[in-house]
């Protein structure tokens, strides 16, 4: 199980994003469709208490079972890059079995919600992980990983506001 540092930005083009990238030597791990399902109790405790469970296939067939809480940025010395973002502390674990995963989760007591499809490039660089995301007409990037690596992966990027 993992924990990482979350942050999003909205945007308007990838190509230059791309570009940087492939500058510091990014590599692209996959791209493709990846399809999301979110879940909660019918009493929404989840969502409640900030935090969302998510599973996930992704292009590469990993299935990817997530859980997110949105973290305080007044807690979090991160100046430079939180205006317009998000951050949350993601736990995330793989699973083999997709379908039995999802029935594991309706035994549990949790319903899907909202499923969601997004196309995905996936790059990795330096220990952080960058996502280029359109879901919809909408575009985002996200980076994931330590604060400091992010922070600087975002200023190089120069997607910090």
């Amino acid at each position: 199980m993992r924990k990482e540092i979350e942050v999003k930005f909205k945007i308007a083009r990838f190509g230059p994003i791309i570009e940087r990238l492939r500058r510091v030597g990014a590599q692209l791990e996959w791209r493709g469709r990846e399809e999301s399902f979110y879940y909660d109790t019918i009493s929404q405790h989840l969502k409640e208490t900030g935090r969302v469970l998510g599973f996930r296939r992704e292009p590469n067939g990993q299935n990817v079972l997530t859980l997110k809480s949105i973290v305080p940025t007044k807690n979090h010395n991160h100046s430079g890059i939180l205006q317009n973002t998000r951050m949350v502390d993601e736990y995330a674990v793989e699973t083999e079995h997709f379908k039995e995963t999802h029935r594991l989760l309706r035994h549990m007591g949790y319903s899907a919600y909202s499923s969601q499809a997004h196309q995905k490039q996936h790059w990795s660089v330096g220990g952080v992980s960058v996502e280029l995301n359109i879901t919809g007409r909408k575009k985002y990037i996200e980076i994931k990983g330590v604060p400091k690596l992010v922070k600087q992966t975002a200023l190089f990027l120069n997607i910090h506001r």
